[in-house]
């Protein structure tokens, strides 16, 4: 990620962060918002219309269990996404992504963040 970007992630969102902690990678979107820090997932949801309320999910890499992307035969990039955290039936993130998003992205974010660190 771009260093001015990340710079800007993290002065907006340090009342968001632990003692130590920092952004390291963070992707936006029109409806959501991940924060990869070096300690956690920071997932943010932003209404559509930008009245409404924010949603805030503080999910450790380590709790991340599945990931699912469902995409369109000819539009690759059309897609959902959905990740869950262990013992939790229900995914903590069901994202629609439209060509303007790259849903690749975001799995390789998550492939770098979760599933790497299992030891």
């Amino acid at each position: 990620m771009e260093s001015g970007f990340l710079q800007e992630l993290q002065n907006k969102y340090e009342h968001l962060l632990g003692p130590a902690e920092c952004i390291e990678e963070g992707f936006t979107s029109k409806s959501f918002l991940l924060l990869f820090t070096n300690l956690r997932l920071i997932y943010i949801q932003t209404p559509a219309q930008g009245n409404g309320k924010i949603a805030y999910d503080f999910i450790v890499y380590h709790t991340i269990t599945r990931i699912h992307i469902e995409t369109h035969k000819h539009a690759g990039l059309k897609a959902s996404f959905k990740a869950w955290c262990m013992a939790n039936p229900v995914p903590f993130m069901a994202a629609q992504f439209n060509t303007h998003d790259n849903v690749y992205e975001v799995l390789s974010l998550f492939s770098k963040y979760c599933f790497t660190q299992i030891s």
